[in-house]
């Protein structure tokens, strides 16, 4: 079920969004807000794809309910419904934003015991071997912040650098 690892996929990311302020402290606003805008978006994305999966398993007889009984209390599809934002005069009197964010961690783990819910009408799946099949290409694949691609990040910007001394240079010259 496509649907399903979708599902688990976003779940992965939705995770790693609200655990990266409470494991790396205060945060730029603008860097907490990126967070809960993707959070924002792709917490409903996470429930269409389960629901599509209770949709199909549905359609072949399975008995959805503990799903339903999951998505049907739920009070939003939201990351968060309480986020607060606003400014202060910081101590060297400038004026700072602050923004703070409650995770609804409880719709979180509604989410993921829904997505097991629905695993557990698939038995036939074996869907750690699945999960170890996706991680395999994953990695085989490779990814951007692999060593290579830094240090040609860091040959590009020494060059750019290196242009804008000589362009400097020339400039004072003429």
């Amino acid at each position: 079920m496509r649907s399903i690892q979708v599902a688990s996929a976003l779940l992965e990311r939705v995770n790693v969004l609200m655990r990266a302020g409470i494991a790396s402290g205060p945060q730029a606003v603008s860097e907490l807000e990126l967070r809960i805008g993707e959070a924002q978006q792709t917490m409903p994305e996470i429930w269409n794809h389960l629901g599509d999966a209770r949709n199909a398993i549905a359609a072949t007889g399975g008995d959805v309910s503990e799903f339903d009984g999951l998505r049907g209390s739920l009070r939003t599809q939201l990351a968060s419904t309480e986020i607060e934002g606003g400014t202060h005069l910081g101590w060297n009197g400038r004026t700072e934003t602050i923004k703070t964010v409650k995770w609804d961690t409880e719709g979180f783990r509604r989410a993921v015991a829904a997505r097991d819910a629905l695993r557990k009408l698939r038995g036939d799946i074996d869907w750690v071997a699945l999960e170890r099949q996706q991680d395999a290409e994953l990695a085989a694949a490779g990814s951007l912040t692999d060593t290579r691609w830094i240090n040609l990040a860091k040959l590009a910007g020494l060059f750019a650098v290196a242009v804008a001394v000589v362009y400097l240079i020339k400039s004072l010259v003429n």
